[in-house]
């Protein structure tokens, strides 16, 4: 039930250490907690939280601290020291739910410190125990950590449920209460009475904390249900247990060891605990109920007895002696230490002296005149305890009335002894327990034990415990000691004559006692045995798991690349032995399956390296040799460019071998293997006398399926070839024919490469290649010629860089590129037209597709047009030319002859005349040059002889003398007497006269114009020089072309074709010469004509 709204109690409390214990226990689990957050990575936890994080963590510290003081509910104890406790008076059920939500959505740290904070809350408003705020804060850091965690399996999943871990945190905490209870209660109940108490309200406190566990979770759950990304998917990694076959079983048998042991322990505890409680409390209720009856039996001696002596004649008279005489013999029994009587008047006579005189006259006390007058108003006994020097002093008032009707007391002392030996049957329950006589009035009469408080206080109905009630018939009570905070067990009985009770207290720690002294041989004997049989196990589990771990540790070396080498033993002859047994056998197997793979790798790297079937073969034969141990090995293999085949050989044995290879290659062309294990075989199986073996294995090379060869090998004793080996053979044979067709292609393709690069070197065409990244693949020595790069440099580089601002505008660069041309949208094939430094290139651009139609790449050709497109433009002036020069002279011939019929004089006709005729001369010398230039292009008509280049000058300068004068020139000839020559004298008279005729053109009233003749070396070198206005620059380049004509001004006038130095160069060229000039402007010009020098003697 709500027993408040905040808080559990008239308002917030704090109990300090009470004792060294207290405040080791407060220490130890400060430490604690500061240890739980620094291993958490408490700091960088917290520093790595955002804004909202904080806010959140902030907000559940505020919500962990009122949470745990709001609604304490009252739990229905029917134990008032279970209602009374405050560990176990109240629960607070949404206390959990702050630091699981923390441990859920923040991290392991910030559910602690909010923890902490919910400690904080429990503390001031419940319990008052500073230990529990740091409990609390370990319970939250231990159902965070089962929250957080994210290992595999089904009980860690479990693990993971908020309901599982705050009921499983709440449990550490019931552990916690129980410390705390025990160190509190320790300096005044002692251990065994403190642990008493806490065994009780930790174990009864589990309920309730269990209730805000479940209820927390609950919140937390629902929570996560409505807000899921709280709560993100981190994924499950193998536990530690399940990293190791030896933990696992140890973990198992510890589990199952500690939950039988507790389970053990806890039933003996239980059911021994309860027989001894009950055998205590029987034991308590009958000696109390007997002494009780002793005690009773006592009084009613007591009573009897002075009662007696009440009805003395003597005491009825009225002489004091007499009185006196009686009272000193009543003194002297046993039972009584003084007797004394009180009349009616309150006259008091005491008992007599040995001597005779009556004792010292003493005054009664407040309470016994009390119990005088009570006794006489009664008419009935009166019994009466005093406090004394010497410890409580009883007595006995007993009425009693004399003949003559007078009511007297008599009042006596009652001797300590006898009530000694009453109350000493409460002694024997346990010397721990307290057995106690309480008059009527709760004083304490005596007690076994020294009491702190000479007052009792009876238990009341609510303290009655109804279950030991309920065995023994009596009325048992348990209560807390108010002095220590020790649990007790009260039983009372009422001694009907006096109306005492007697009293037996038994604390609780006596039944703890008595219980672990019998069942602690038992918890011994269990843990001894448990020791003992955990021994066993984990050595069983040793002995199991070390040979399992020997070989998970050779698998991790073989699967990092060794640990072959590493054996793996065991003398056991179980499934454990049998497995090693067979580990030991993988690993021989492996090794030797690695040894082969190894040996196939070396030889197959060997045969990949080279492309000489030579050093290729060597090793295919070396590797047999390696892998199998043979004497010898040998391959015989198809020579393609001779009818003698190749062979190749290895080993000590190999020469000798050379008997079987016709046998065997005859032999394999029918048949895919040959075996023989024995000498016998060899010499059945192929017909030779004495073999140089005594085993045999042979394979045929078919690259394709084509017989190429053979290989085999021999073994000086008598072999048996298994399955292994028979593989490994046939692995390293097709290694062999591999070789052997690689050798060939080789051959083939090597040859093809060879003559395509020399088709690539020698082709006049420039050819790149690029692949589908737009490298550069190829770039021949024509290409390397035209853009001035070298392939060495350029190949695997982007196009694009190796063309950029080579190709004018890049437009051969971006077709090349494929990436480029498709976002342009430019079209990737065609043709192209380049202008790289300074000449014209057609490229035709084609895109290279695979067999699966797959753009692998481009390729380009670039042709050089430069000539074609010069030859182009001088068809072109050619044409021109023509056409200018027949034009003129027609269109002249035309206006005169049209003028002819419309003049009468005759001087004009014939002035006309003549232009007309000479219009036709100049057609016909035009005319005549084309069909000589064409005729020496030809070589037609040409008639070589011996002719004196000297005596051709002095010609040409006697011939030319008068034309040259009218141009303002005279001709000089420097020429000494020259050696007959083998030319065309046609010809080079027509050169000479056109390099003559030139110069009167361009370079007139120039002075001396020398015609020379020298012999230099080999030729014959004949100049024309003048002192004209030379050429120009532009002009130089041109002049040897035809129909071209400089462009001096002093020449606009001069006639010509055009023709005349593109027949000089064809005459030089015709006699195998040259032809060149040497010139300056405004220094003249120097035209050369060179032809072999050919010397026929006179």
């Amino acid at each position: 039930m709500l027993s408040n709204i905040w808080g559990a109690g008239e308002g917030w409390r704090f109990n300090w250490p009470n004792g060294l214990a207290a405040a080791v226990l407060l220490s130890l689990l400060i430490f604690l907690t500061v240890w739980a957050i620094w291993r958490e990575g408490g700091p960088l936890r917290l520093r790595s939280m955002n804004r909202s994080q904080w806010a959140l963590f902030v907000g559940l510290c505020a919500a962990s601290f009122l949470l745990s003081q709001l609604f304490p509910l009252a739990f229905p104890w029917a134990d008032p020291v279970l209602s009374d406790h405050p560990a176990t008076a109240t629960m607070t059920l949404f206390s959990a739910a702050p630091y699981l939500l923390a441990g859920i959505v923040l991290n392991t740290p910030a559910s602690i410190i909010v923890g902490l904070f919910a400690g904080a809350g429990r503390t001031l408003a419940q319990t008052g125990e500073p230990a529990d705020i740091f409990i609390i804060a370990l319970a939250a850091g231990t159902s965070a950590s089962l929250l957080r965690q994210n290992y595999a399996g089904f009980i860690f999943k479990a693990l993971r449920q908020p309901v599982v871990a705050g009921s499983l945190g709440r449990l550490l905490v019931v552990a916690g209460i129980g410390v705390a209870v025990m160190v509190r209660a320790l300096p005044q109940a002692g251990v065994f009475g403190a642990l008493d108490l806490a065994l009780f309200v930790g174990s009864w406190s589990t309920l309730p904390l269990l209730i805000e566990g479940l209820v927390g979770g609950a919140i937390a759950t629902a929570a996560l249900w409505t807000v899921p990304q709280w709560r993100p998917n981190r994924g499950v990694v193998p536990s530690p247990l399940a990293r190791s076959l030896q933990r696992q079983i140890v973990t198992a048998f510890l589990s199952f060891a500690i939950a039988v042991v507790l389970l053990s322990a806890l039933t003996a505890f239980f059911f021994s605990a309860r027989s001894t409680e009950r055998a205590v409390t029987q034991q308590m209720v009958d000696s109390v109920d007997a002494t009780a009856q002793q005690l009773n039996a006592l009084q009613g001696g007591l009573t009897t007895t002075l009662a007696q002596f009440g009805r003395e004649p003597q005491l009825a008279t009225g002489d004091p002696v007499a009185k006196s005489a009686i009272l000193g013999r009543m003194q002297a029994t046993p039972q009584f230490d003084a007797v004394r009587l009180i009349d009616s008047t309150g006259t008091m006579v005491s008992a007599q002296t040995s001597s005779g005189q009556q004792e010292t006259q003493a005054t009664l006390s407040a309470a016994e005149m009390m119990a005088v007058n009570d006794a006489q108003r009664r008419a009935a006994p009166r019994w009466l305890v005093e406090e004394g020097a010497d410890g409580p002093i009883v007595s006995l008032a007993i009425p009693y009335e004399d003949k003559s009707g007078e009511r007297s007391v008599l009042l006596a002392s009652i001797a300590p002894e006898g009530l000694e030996k009453a109350i000493a049957g409460l002694s024997v329950i346990d010397e721990f327990s307290q057995g106690l006589i309480v008059d009527e009035y709760s004083q304490v009469v005596m007690a076994t034990r020294e009491m702190r408080s000479d007052a009792w206080v009876s238990p009341t109905t609510s303290q009655l415990d109804r279950s030991l009630s309920a065995v023994t018939g009596q009325n048992v009570y348990k209560r807390i000691d108010p002095a220590t905070g020790a649990r007790q067990l009260v039983y009372q009985a009422l001694a009907p004559e006096s109306g005492w009770k007697v009293v037996a207290v038994t604390p609780k720690a006596t039944i703890l006692r008595r219980t672990l002294s019998i069942i602690g041989p038992l918890a011994g004997l269990l843990l001894a045995i448990s020791a003992l049989f955990y021994a066993l196990v984990a050595t069983l589990g040793q002995n199991i798991t070390r040979p399992i771990a020997e070989m998970s540790r050779a698998s991790r070396a073989i699967a990092d690349g060794g640990g072959l080498e590493r054996s793996v033993r065991s003398d056991r002859e179980d499934e454990i032995g049998q497995l090693s047994l067979a580990f030991s056998q993988m690993q021989r197997a492996l090794r030797q399956r690695l040894d082969e793979l190894s040996l196939l790798l070396s030889v197959s790297n060997d045969v990949a390296g080279t492309i000489h079937i030579e050093e290729g073969m060597a090793a295919v034969l070396q590797g047999v040799l390696r892998g199998t141990g043979a004497a010898g090995a040998r391959a015989i293999v198809r020579n393609p460019n001779a009818p003698a085949p190749l062979s190749f050989a290895e080993g000590p044995a190999a020469d000798s071998m050379a008997v079987l290879d016709r046998a065997i290659l005859l032999a394999l062309r029918s048949a895919d293997e040959l075996a023989y294990g024995s000498a016998a075989e060899i010499e059945s199986g192929l017909g030779i006398d004495n073999p140089p073996g005594a085993a045999l294995f042979a394979l045929p090379l078919k690259p394709a399926g084509e017989f190429q060869g053979v290989l085999y090998l021999v073994y000086r004793q008598s072999h048996y070839f298994d399955r292994d080996e028979r593989n490994l053979l046939r692995t390293l044979a097709g290694q062999a024919t591999v070789l052997v067709q690689n050798a060939h292609l080789f051959v083939a393709a090597e040859g093809g490469r060879r003559r395509l690069a020399a088709i690539l070197a020698s082709t006049t065409n420039g050819v790149i290649v690029t692949d589908q990244t737009d490298r550069v693949l190829l770039f021949n020595p024509a290409m390397e010629r035209a853009f001035g790069l070298r392939s060495k440099d350029i190949t695997g580089r982007p196009v694009v860089d190796v063309l950029a601002g080579l190709d004018i505008g890049g437009a051969l660069a971006r077709r090349m590129s494929l990436g480029m041309s498709s976002a342009t949208g430019e079209p990737a094939d065609g043709k192209l037209e380049v202008e790289v430094n300074g000449r014209s290139y057609l490229a035709g651009i084609s895109t290279v597709f695979n067999s699966d139609g797959q753009m692998i790449g481009r390729v380009a050709v670039l042709q050089d047009v430069t000539d074609l497109k010069n030859l182009d433009r001088l068809k072109s002036d050619f044409v021109a030319g023509i056409s200018h020069d027949l034009l003129s002279p027609l269109t002249i011939m035309h206006n005169y002859a049209s003028l002819l019929p419309m003049i009468d004089d005759p001087e004009t006709e014939r002035e006309y005349t003549e232009k007309i005729l000479g219009g036709i001369e100049r057609m016909k010398r035009l005319v005549n040059d084309l069909l000589d230039l064409a005729r020496i292009e030809a070589g037609l008509n040409l008639q070589f002889d011996r002719i004196r280049i000297d005596e051709l000058l002095t010609e040409v300068a006697q011939e030319y003398a008068m034309p040259a004068r009218e141009r303002g020139l005279h001709l000089v000839v420097e020429a000494d007497e020259m050696p007959l020559t083998l030319a065309d004298p046609n010809l080079l008279r027509r050169a000479i006269i056109n390099l003559v005729t030139n110069a009167m053109k361009y370079a007139p009233d120039s002075g001396p114009l020398t015609l020379r003749a020298e012999a230099k070396g080999m030729e014959i070198v004949i100049s024309v020089h003048d002192r004209g206005p030379g050429i120009s620059v532009a002009d130089q380049s041109h002049l040897f072309e035809k129909f071209y004509r400089g462009q001096i001004s002093t020449t606009d006038k001069t006639k010509g074709s055009g023709l005349g130095l593109a027949i000089v160069k064809s005459v030089a060229d015709l006699h195998g010469g040259r032809v060149w000039f040497e010139s300056s402007p405004g220094e003249g010009s120097t035209f050369n004509l060179a032809i072999p020098r050919k010397v026929y003697s006179a």
